[in-house]
């Protein structure tokens, strides 16, 4: 039981609710519910487990780690196979993996884990391999609910494609609710009280970064680059106009520019994730972050006070005041975060505006000069939500403006 509601959930973009709630269904669908609870720290923490027990589940998640590794890696560019593969001898493998629990922590630690699992899954519990042998739940039981989940799962896709409300899919989800409490014996109730115990105080958190890692390269493209600000730094001294408005020249220009192709290099090389690199995209933008502020650092070294400020000034100018919203400069300025969402709803209002005013006008040249204005339209919103104080401030970031022509050069170079 599960199977059909993890595996669905997995392929699903309805809106998640509690049968939906599991950020890795391959991992619970290889584990098992009851086992997949382990995930959570507060749950282990919970188990009532002495040094010795602690020690064997480490050893245990360890191996089971591995095992699950090898049974993945063989299905990583064939997900729909990996269903039907952990579909087959699903009950046979989850009740292995409770054995090998108990025989780690102990009889009274895997009850304790079930209780858990009881309360977590709900009325889905009783009919997942671990419970379902403690309360006395039947295979013809299982199979019902089997059943009644089909059902959920073909409703709930129908409802999915049209776009339904929120109280829509609740209603369905009430109706599983109630079919699968009718599967369970009053007994089987009684049973599932007893063993589950007082609820937990906590709410079990099964996300695994490590798994978060695996289903993101799995489903990303070959290659995978990673957009880039056109206006950073190491970008903008690699342009002659810019070299020559901070006024570098000779052999400290030429030593700049082979670091900056060097640079470049590596900056490449991170841009670009591969299905194949353990990075997920968070951490990869993190390690890029990292690389961007060892430049400027850099730069600001090689070029001296007075010529890292102008090229500072030279990037604020060529971003124009939507600069000024940017995280970087935003504390700098001194705009909170009720200004600044402000500033994102007026925007927003005006970018729908001109989508609904525009959408009948075919001409090209037409819609070129209407974005144009747009964008100026844009740039007076932001710009009339400053302060007095913090125009000023912008005004003495940008420095001594550039002329439009040598402007425009240096953005039709990024």
């Amino acid at each position: 039981m599960l199977q059909s509601v993890l595996a669905f959930a997995f392929f699903s973009a309805g809106p998640a609710d509690l049968y939906f709630q599991d950020p890795h269904p391959f991992r619970t669908l290889y584990r098992g519910p009851v086992v997949r609870l382990l995930d959570d720290s507060t749950t282990r923490l919970n188990l009532g487990l002495n040094s010795q027990q602690s020690a064997k589940l480490v050893e245990f998640l360890r191996d089971l780690d591995r095992k699950q590794d090898e049974f993945f890696s063989k299905t990583e560019d064939d997900l729909q196979r990996r269903v039907e593969l952990l579909k087959t001898g699903l009950d046979e493998r989850q009740r292995r993996f409770l054995l090998e629990l108990e025989r780690a922590i102990g009889e009274a630690g895997r009850r304790k884990l079930v209780g858990n699992a009881i309360h977590f899954w709900g009325d889905l519990a009783p009919f997942v391999i671990g419970v379902a042998e403690e309360l006395g739940v039947s295979r013809a039981q299982r199979s019902a609910a089997d059943d009644a989940v089909t059902h959920f799962e073909r409703k709930r896709d129908e409802l999915a494609r049209t776009q339904p409300k929120p109280e829509d899919m609740q209603l369905v989800t009430k109706a599983l609710d109630h079919e699968l409490t009718k599967l369970v014996t009053p007994e089987q109730r009684r049973k599932a009280e007893r063993l589950a115990g007082p609820k937990p105080n906590w709410a079990a958190d099964l996300y695994v970064e490590r798994e978060a890692a695996r289903q993101e390269r799995e489903n990303r493209p070959p290659t995978q680059e990673i957009h880039r600000n056109p206006q950073r730094l190491l970008r903008l001294v690699q342009i002659d106009d810019v070299l020559d408005e901070i006024k570098l020249k000779g052999e400290d220009r030429r030593k700049l520019l082979r670091w900056a192709k060097e640079k470049t290099e590596e900056e490449d090389s991170l841009a670009v994730l591969k299905k194949e690199d353990a990075d997920t995209i968070e951490l990869r933008a993190a390690k890029i972050a990292s690389f961007d502020e060892r430049v400027e650092k850099a730069l600001a070294e090689r070029l001296g006070n007075s010529k890292f400020e102008r090229l500072q000034q030279i990037r604020w100018q060529i971003g124009g005041v939507g600069a000024v919203f940017g995280e970087s400069l935003r504390k700098e300025l001194g705009i909170g975060g009720g200004q600044f969402q402000s500033v994102i709803g007026r925007l927003n209002q005006s970018v729908e505006k001109a989508i609904a005013e525009d959408a009948d006008v075919n001409d090209e040249g037409e819609l070129h000069k209407r974005r144009a204005k747009r964008q100026q339209e844009l740039d007076d919103v932001m710009f009339g939500s400053l302060s007095e104080e913090q125009r000023k401030k912008w005004r003495r970031l940008q420095g001594e403006p550039i002329d439009k022509a040598t402007l425009n050069r240096i953005s039709r170079r990024l």
